[in-house]
């Protein structure tokens, strides 16, 4: 009785060299940490800002017509966004995260400038919430910005389409 291979063996005579368009530059690792780095913190940003909206809207600013509810929209939004930061490594979910700390920064600055829906922000907020909100926004809006964009090199330098947005970081 003969045993025959269940695959074929490989013999270098046999070897052929890859194709060009084969060929593709392996993704760096170092890269991919970062934009995992950056996405991990800008997602705890995320949490934290929204931790703020909520223990805004538990004060003074429920009691607030319009702009309470959207404190709360804003805490809730923000938990959810985090969450899924966290769990996925889509792109465009970091996106909403930048998108949510962009627009919880404009409607701040202009509530205290001009004033939003018949309210204006005159203090520094209870116990420097105000200063605490313009810098963990703006800090997890550059970091899941920087994620998206060291995940779009990534994506680049491994042959992947850069701008597929259903397509994990």
């Amino acid at each position: 009785m003969t045993l025959k291979p269940l695959a074929p063996v490989w013999r270098p005579e046999n070897a052929q060299a890859p194709s060009p368009d084969r060929m593709v530059a392996r993704p760096s690792s170092s890269a991919r940490r970062w934009s995992l780095v950056c996405r991990i913190l800008g997602a705890i940003g995320v949490a934290v800002a929204g931790g703020i909206h909520f223990q805004l809207w538990t004060g003074a600013y429920g009691s607030l017509s319009v702009i309470g509810p959207l404190f709360l929209l804003d805490a809730v939004g923000s938990w959810v966004v985090a969450l899924v930061l966290l769990g996925s490594r889509w792109p465009i979910v970091a996106a909403a995260g930048v998108a949510i700390e962009l627009g919880a920064i404009a409607g701040l600055a202009i509530s205290s400038t001009v004033g939003l829906f018949g309210f204006r922000e005159t203090g520094v907020g209870t116990g420097g919430q105000i200063l605490a909100a313009y810098t963990i926004e703006g800090l997890a809006a550059v970091l899941l910005g920087t994620s998206v964009i060291l995940g779009r090199q990534r994506r680049a330098g491994s042959g992947e389409p850069a701008s597929a947005a259903s397509r994990p970081v």
